[in-house]
């Protein structure tokens, strides 16, 4: 014969359950968290196997609902202007970058590419106009320019803080109050 469970692995269960899956629980009569269960594993694991099914069929309820809110909401003009609110670091980059980045060929300005890196080769159109090849190296050298300041300065600010690092480290809570002061 086995022995009893020391806790009641029912109540705990209900107790750790999400908060609006708990609430929908009760709404939907669940009472077995007032009541005291048997501690015998069979009693136990009957009752644990009612109230999750409960739980799924609550949580089940709560998804459906939030569905039809969603439905109703986007079916309607006036919500449309409603901006989403649990946006993702990654999808603002996405959307800022396609409403940012437009193409523009360096040599002759229009709406391609200069240089192709797949084919390794130039594919703009006016690629022999000596026109549109000054103006691409000119843009190019600018490119490597602002590319070369700014590993410059990624560079500088890591000997920066590399610096800091190396003289704070001997720093104690006296020195920290002095240099404060």
């Amino acid at each position: 014969m086995q022995d009893d469970f020391k806790i009641d692995v029912v109540q705990h269960f209900f107790q750790n359950l999400a908060p609006k899956i708990k609430d929908q629980v009760k709404i939907n009569g669940y009472i077995g968290d007032t009541k005291v269960h048997s501690r015998k594993p069979f009693d136990q694991f009957n009752a644990l196997n009612e109230l999750f099914n409960k739980a799924v069929q609550a949580e089940y309820q709560l998804n459906r609902e939030s569905n039809n809110i969603k439905e109703i909401m986007n079916s309607h003009s006036t919500f449309m202007a409603i901006p989403s609110v649990n946006v993702s670091t990654a999808e603002k980059a996405i959307k800022s970058y396609k409403e940012t980045k437009t193409l523009n060929c360096w040599g002759c300005g229009g709406d391609h590419s200069w240089w192709s890196a797949q084919l390794q080769k130039v594919v703009c159109p006016k690629a022999d106009d000596p026109a549109a090849q000054a103006n691409a190296a000119a843009r190019f050298n600018a490119f490597k320019e602002k590319r070369q300041k700014r590993t410059d300065n990624k560079k500088k600010k890591k000997r920066i803080e590399t610096i800091f690092t190396e003289v704070l480290t001997g720093v104690d809570a006296d020195d920290d109050e002095a240099i404060r002061n």
